[in-house]
């Protein structure tokens, strides 16, 4: 992580597994960073909230890889080789009328 944030960055692991959950805490005790992790809100108006402040920019998501939706398994395959410094996103497609 030393080399992913800025000096006395943040990070916010929403949905995070297990571990991140564990080791959050201690990560912010023993480094100079501060992270946060916790499950996803369900509620629609969190999510318009937290979307507004990514597009506002006073969250940068870490996007390490983009796969199209079709390769799903590939995207899966990726995550589990566990090299990812980011998340891996699904491009979605436009819904056939």
């Amino acid at each position: 992580m030393k080399h992913l944030l800025k000096k006395n960055g943040k990070l916010i692991l929403i949905s995070g597994c297990l571990i991140d959950l564990i080791c959050a805490p201690l990560i912010s005790l023993l480094t100079p960073h501060q992270v946060f992790a916790g499950p996803a809100s369900e509620k629609m108006q969190d999510y318009k909230n937290f979307m507004t402040l990514v597009e506002n920019g006073n969250i940068k998501p870490m996007i390490d890889r983009i796969f199209d939706y079709y390769n799903i398994n590939e995207a899966y395959q990726y995550i589990e080789k566990r090299n990812k410094t980011g998340s891996v996103a699904l491009k979605m497609i436009d819904p056939i009328d």
